[in-house]
C-alpha cells in the first residue's frame, strides 16, 4: 500500500519488503540486497515488517522502518536466547508542516501471564509451544 505524503513523497507500506512478503529487512541487510528487495521504488519511508524487530536504516536517500510487532515482539540476549517480552511495540510517524517526517518508536506494557492464559482457555493451536515464548 502506498500512501502520499504529499509534495511528491509517498511511504510504501508491505510486510517484508515490496518484493515479497517473505523478504526479510534487518539493520545488518548488504545495501546490494536492500537494493533488490525495495527493487527501484522510490517512496521517501518504506515501512515493512516481518521479522518483528523495530528498526530505523537510511537507505540511499529513503528510510525503511520496521515498527516492531504489537503482537509478538522480540527480545534478543547476548546468550542467543530469544523470548517474547511484555509489551508491544510499534511505531507513529508524523509529518510537520514543514513536510518533515519524523518516525517514534513505542512500547506499551501489557499483562503476559494474562495473555498466556487468554491462549490457552481458547485452545490457541500450539498453545504451549507459544506459551514458552512469553515465560
Amino acid at each position: 500500500m502506498e500512501i502520499s505524503l504529499g509534495e511528491g513523497s509517498s511511504l510504501l507500506c508491505c510486510h517484508g519488503s515490496p518484493r515479497s512478503y517473505d523478504d526479510v529487512i534487518v539493520a545488518a541487510t548488504p545495501d546490494d540486497e536492500l537494493e533488490a528487495m525495495i527493487g527501484g521504488r522510490d517512496a521517501a519511508i518504506i515501512a515493512g515488517g516481518h521479522t518483528h524487530i523495530r528498526m530505523l536504516r537510511a537507505h540511499r536517500g529513503q528510510e525503511v522502518v520496521n515498527p516492531g510487532s504489537v503482537g509478538l515482539a522480540y527480545q534478543f540476549f547476548r546468550d542467543r536466547s530469544v523470548r517474547v517480552p511484555p509489551w508491544a511495540e510499534f511505531a507513529m510517524l508524523s509529518q510537520a508542516d514543514t513536510g518533515v517526517v519524523s518516525v517514534d518508536f513505542r512500547r506499551v506494557p501489557y499483562d503476559r501471564d494474562a495473555t498466556v492464559r487468554a491462549m490457552t482457555e481458547r485452545e490457541m493451536p500450539h498453545a504451549a509451544w507459544w506459551a514458552e515464548d512469553w515465560r
